[in-house]
């Protein structure tokens, strides 16, 4: 009788040091800054050139979102500015598994919309990122034009990527 006793209190003692310590891991505040204390420097975008549009078009293509894409993809990414006060638009892309082609297709599964001052960053390994600063500033949007279930079941490839592609 003693030993059930001794097992079921040091049993006890091990489930609440295990509680104490789950309880420590999660609800220890975070700090939100990971990079030391130093906070992020805001990325200065510059004016798209018309070497932007061509550089970028390089880019895509060797781009692992874009290679990854299921065959019968197709998105379009619009550019525009606000270069003399108003939006005027830039260029249309159509983007499909490892290509992209400078055209208008309005026969697409997404639809994206971007600054075109954002191009002066990208390079092959920036994508997401670029396109997570440009939503974080307001200057990113996109629209599904087919049914969620449809785009979740295309687009399984490049689920990683979701957020990128505005799924």
């Amino acid at each position: 009788m003693k030993n059930k006793w001794k097992y079921g209190i040091s049993l006890l003692v091990v489930m609440l040091i295990l509680t104490g310590i789950t309880l420590y891991i999660h609800y220890t505040p975070k700090s939100v800054n990971t990079n030391g204390g130093t906070p992020m420097p805001e990325i200065v975008y510059e004016p798209a050139t018309e070497a932007d549009f061509l550089r970028f078009e390089d880019i895509v293509r060797q781009n692992e979102i874009i290679q990854k894409l299921p065959e019968n993809a197709k998105i379009s990414l619009s550019f525009y500015n606000f270069n003399n006060g108003e939006r005027e638009w830039d260029g249309d892309y159509l983007l499909t598994k490892g290509n992209v082609e400078k055209i208008k297709d309005d026969n697409v599964d997404i639809k994206m919309i971007m600054h075109s001052k954002y191009l002066s960053k990208l390079d092959a390994n920036n994508f997401c990122f670029i396109i997570n600063d440009a939503k974080r500033h307001g200057d990113f949007a996109s629209e599904l034009l087919i049914s969620k279930t449809s785009a979740l079941w295309k687009y399984k490839s490049v689920m990683s990527y979701k957020g990128c592609l505005g799924l």
